[in-house]
């Protein structure tokens, strides 16, 4: 493990479990030193361990692109079908 010692673990960890990923990266960036790939890399493979060891507090994933995507499609369909019906 990285320099991190229990108790700024438990900080990332209360972090990563309030769902806020970001901010869990940038403090295991301050604490060790690490640059933004290695501090990433590290937060996700304690965030896989969070969630197999603690699937209840974990926050569920948020939708991705495909979501987005599909309502920008609805939308824009929505849009030209009215235009057209004028």
């Amino acid at each position: 493990m990285a320099d991190i010692n229990e108790e700024q673990l438990k900080q990332v960890e209360e972090l990563l479990f309030a769902g806020r990923k970001i901010e869990a990266i940038k403090l295991v960036r301050e604490i060790t030193g690490m640059g933004l790939k290695d501090a990433k890399e590290f937060v996700d493979q304690h965030t896989a361990h969070l969630r197999e060891a603690y699937p209840d507090k974990m926050p569920q994933s948020k939708a991705g692109c495909g979501s987005a995507a599909m309502f920008f499609l609805a939308t824009t369909m929505g849009l030209i079908t009215w235009y057209l019906s004028q």
